[in-house]
């Protein structure tokens, strides 16, 4: 039964991270601005205290602070766009940009106060947080105590690499957050169509940091002595893997929707070729997939020579 409500917790915390914001934009778009706004900032502290949530738990801590703000700042930028019917590609990205503010800046912020401590403190929590999930598991005893000391020792071996990667995937973490808001703000907007966001697309000028990133990244690879580099360096690839998959996403659905197949395919695509559907959406920038295709109508097959 304790397992059973955790899950179910988890499918309702999953909800409120998505269904708050969302609501939030929908209600900058739609009500008079200041009672628009006056929903968004409490239902950005909904969002804020759903992030800090755990196992039946309500942690306050600074990431809830993230969390909230990072909600509203989604809301206040798509709800305004939607207002303006401005376009959605554009305004996609900058409500994108805009959740990635609080976590980079607690980011920033906590490398600037602890200074050196930093990483070490990363290490401290993850490990906190995975002796906290096996003596849960071991508490349920639903898994053999030799099985749980066994996955602990393992967890524990790589937990000095998932310590400097964090800080990256954190920031993938906050843009897949984002793309499933926006998702969800496309269709309950009443401004913007399927086919608006079908048509995301990330700035050209984007590439060039991301491919500088890779170089860097590979350098790093290179050098032992600059290891813990190298897996900095590798979780901010993740971050920008994370935006290509958004790319690569849309151009799978268009893919499918002239096809004739149901969108929702894309989602299988993305979470069984997660590689794949990354390198289309880089490859996007110099093949546009979507105006190659922007002749077919729906169910149409690409004509072969």
């Amino acid at each position: 039964m304790t397992f059973l409500l955790q899950f179910l917790f988890s499918i309702l915390h999953l909800v409120l991270m998505v269904a708050v914001p969302v609501t939030a934009a929908v209600n900058v778009m739609r009500r008079p601005r200041r009672t628009g706004y006056a929903f968004a900032i409490v239902l950005s502290v909904l969002a804020g205290v759903a992030g800090g949530m755990w196992f039946g738990v309500i942690l306050l801590y600074p990431g809830a602070l993230a969390v909230g703000a990072a909600a509203f700042l989604f809301a206040v930028t798509i709800g305004e766009a939607g207002r303006r019917k401005e376009p959605f590609g554009p305004s996609a990205f900058r409500a994108l940009a805009a959740a990635l503010v609080p976590p980079a800046a607690g980011l920033l912020a906590g490398a600037a106060v602890l200074g050196n401590d930093f990483y070490p403190f990363i290490r401290t929590l993850l490990e906190t947080t995975l002796n906290e999930a096996i003596e849960i598991q071991r508490g349920q005893g639903l898994m053999d105590g030799k099985i749980l000391d066994d996955l602990k020792a393992e967890q524990l071996a790589g937990i000095a690499t998932r310590t400097y990667l964090m800080p990256g995937l954190l920031l993938a973490g906050a843009a897949g957050w984002a793309a499933l808001c926006l998702m969800q703000v496309s269709r309950y907007s009443g401004v913007w169509t399927r086919d608006d966001l079908l048509s995301f697309r990330l700035p050209d000028w984007l590439m060039i940091p991301a491919l500088a990133l890779g170089a860097v990244t590979g350098v790093f690879g290179l050098l032992p002595e600059y290891a813990n580099h190298f897996h900095v360096a590798s979780g901010f690839v993740y971050f920008a893997g994370a935006l290509y998959a958004m790319q690569g996403l849309a151009v799978t659905a268009t893919l499918f929707a002239k096809l004739g197949l149901p969108v929702w395919l894309s989602w299988f695509a993305l979470a069984t070729l997660l590689p794949v559907v990354t390198g289309v959406g880089i490859m996007d920038l110099w093949a546009d997939f979507r105006g190659r295709m922007a002749g077919w109508g729906s169910g149409d097959k690409p004509e072969t020579e």
